[in-house]
């Protein structure tokens, strides 16, 4: 295989199922696409905010010194609490509760793992992008469940 295939086979992988979750979340409206969309936002804003008001137990010292565990619990209430809302105000029961308590819980997961994909990124040159990815698979993995 050519130098490079590599890449672009694993970008395919990746992007085409979020492309297709993206798509998919047109078809109930946009309002949907850009609530699921949120869901990633309100766990780096709820992190942040939360770190920042009660942080002192580091996550990854050696790889993200600003990260704390309790920005991590504080993103995953914060996604928890949003997404509850988003279902008792919109009516948006695509599963049952618990299961979709799960699933905001595994978002929040996902961008707390991006610290470890970030260590990995910074010790090859170009495999940062995985990074970024791991956040668009968010959309696919809650489009799934709609």
């Amino acid at each position: 295989m050519p130098r490079g295939w590599a890449g672009i086979l694993v970008g395919l992988v990746v992007l085409f199922p979020t492309w297709l979750a993206l798509v998919q979340l047109r078809v109930p409206g946009p309002a949907i696409l850009l609530a699921i969309l949120a869901v990633v936002w309100i766990a780096d804003i709820a992190a942040y905010f939360s770190g920042k008001a009660f942080g002192k137990n580091k996550l990854a010292p050696a790889i993200s010194p600003g990260k704390t565990w309790e920005g991590a619990i504080g993103a995953g209430l914060g996604v928890v609490l949003y997404g509850s809302v988003l279902r008792i105000v919109y009516a948006f029961e695509p599963v049952a509760m618990p299961l979709w308590i799960l699933c905001l819980l595994a978002v929040t997961a996902i961008s707390v793992s991006v610290i470890c994909m970030s260590r990995c990124s910074s010790d090859k040159p170009g495999s940062r992008t995985a990074a970024m990815f791991c956040r668009g698979m968010v959309a696919f993995l809650i489009a799934s469940t709609v």
